[in-house]
């Protein structure tokens, strides 16, 4: 029989920040979308249903979606993956050690319907469908390009 070992007096504290090395660029990337979110935080309120099943928080969302484009992950299904067990990719998101990612379905899901009722708000409508920036609304023509 294999003899018995007890740690009885060790603790350690250990955070997902205290994991990302300091001079890291999504540390400084972090703050600058934590400061751009806090200030849709009303708009994000706007987004949420009183009933039925909670679903992925808009700021997480987006989150997830600069990762995913930050790193090239080809489909949602490879980024759910990764944040099941990238600590680094935890971190940014804002998913906790213990907690679960999502379902790459539910992910896909809440990214179609959060950009449909994105953009339904006209404070986000994209420049092609707001007739008031269409003149400032940068076009890219043939003619442009060739030069």
């Amino acid at each position: 029989m294999a003899p018995k070992i007890e740690l009885a007096n060790c603790s350690a504290t250990w955070t997902l920040k205290s994991g990302v090395r300091r001079n890291h660029p999504l540390r400084a990337i972090r703050t600058i979308v934590t400061e751009a979110l806090s200030t849709l935080e009303r708009e994000f309120a706007a987004l949420y249903s009183p009933i039925g099943r909670p679903s992925i928080p808009p700021e997480k969302l987006l989150r997830a979606m600069l990762l995913q484009a930050f790193y090239s992950i080809r489909s949602e299904r490879l980024l759910m993956e990764r944040l099941e067990y990238d600590l680094l990719f935890r971190w940014f998101v804002g998913i906790g050690v213990g907690d679960a990612a999502w379902d790459h379905s539910v992910f896909s899901k809440t990214v179609t319907g959060c950009w449909r009722a994105i953009s339904r708000r006209s404070s986000w409508r994209p420049c092609w469908r707001s007739p008031k920036s269409r003149s400032s609304c940068p076009r890219i023509t043939s003619r442009s390009t060739a030069r």
